[in-house]
């Protein structure tokens, strides 16, 4: 993901406070970054006029991705903030793991280097980390219930260190791809976190793409079900995403495709469900990948194989 994409997340927090949802930290820091520029002023205030137009919310998306471009400080700030990884305390959350220091930003389980492209790849979990948050703080709600799953087995809550497992390695993957970023993960609830990315260059002249997994392994089927059903919505309302056919054996599948028209780019994003775990793939740029559907269904089932695999001891 780049700015826009970076740059929807934060519009989201934004446009839910104005629509009518509690304030947070994030909300509030976005807010004040709209209101130093003349664009970011006219966008919030045509938004508090009318939370429900399109054009309002798109003006808004776009004055915070010009902000983002042309503010490193601010883009690493927003970036932190949204994607890392949190605890509770009594009456509320307190965010942890993550820091900015030289040339790099760690954020728990994940180091990106501070570029366009590294804070890109934060944004690609901050949305699912922001429904944990929820789910952490209010309790979700209730979509599925303990038990067997749909294939038979009896799902289970993963230890931080089998969630590093669950991650797709190097050696799980099929040829031609780089490690950037080695699985790791981090003790969390409601669930532990982690991630992995990799690149490959299609072929000679093509754009380099990057896949990075994340995983949430939480305490029980109902908050993974949550996860997943949250997040499959919010994301695909905040970048005006589409649904596309995505064949998979795990619980809950949906796969996401939506173009960052700053670029002329489209990604494509994936999230599935096994058991107890959401397991969330971003593959971007597509556009010189052939057959970039196949792939997709192929790595995401490394991941979701995975997560069968851990929770069966086999």
């Amino acid at each position: 993901m780049y700015p826009s994409d970076l740059a929807a997340m934060a519009a989201h927090a934004v446009i839910s406070v104005v629509g009518g949802a509690a304030g947070t930290a994030t909300s509030t820091f976005v807010q004040e970054r709209l209101r130093r520029s003349d664009r970011g002023r006219a966008a919030l205030d045509g938004l508090t006029a009318a939370p429900g137009d399109p054009e309002a919310q798109r003006e808004v998306r776009a004055a915070l991705a010009e902000a983002i471009d042309g503010d490193a400080e601010f883009a690493d700030r927003l970036a932190v903030m949204l994607h890392a990884p949190v605890h509770n305390a009594t009456g509320s959350v307190v965010i942890s793991g993550s820091d900015v220091k030289g040339s790099q930003i760690t954020l728990g389980p994940l180091t990106v280097n501070r570029t366009p492209a590294g804070r890109a790849t934060l944004a690609l979990g901050a949305a699912l980390l922001a429904v944990l948050i929820a789910l952490g703080a209010y309790g979700g709600v209730t979509v599925i219930t303990d038990g067997d799953s749909d294939d038979g087995y009896a799902p289970r809550a993963l230890s931080a260190a089998e969630t590093k497992e669950v991650l797709p390695n190097l050696q799980s993957l099929p040829p031609g791809w780089e490690e950037r970023n080695a699985p790791a993960s981090q003790r969390d609830s409601p669930c532990h976190v982690g991630a992995s990315e990799y690149v490959q260059r299609p072929h000679e002249g093509a754009t380099t793409v990057e896949a990075e997994f994340n995983v949430a392994a939480c305490r029980s089927v109902k908050v993974a079900a949550d996860a997943y059903t949250e997040e499959s919505e919010t994301f695909k309302a905040s970048n005006e995403a589409t649904s596309v056919s995505f064949p998979s054996a795990a619980d809950q599948a949906v796969a996401l495709r939506h173009t960052n028209f700053d670029l002329d780019e489209t990604v494509v994003t994936v999230l599935a469900r096994q058991g107890t775990v959401v397991c969330w793939l971003g593959l971007e740029p597509v556009n010189d990948l052939e057959d970039h559907m196949a792939v997709v269904e192929e790595l995401m089932g490394v991941c979701t194989d995975r997560a069968r695999e851990v929770q069966t001891g086999s």
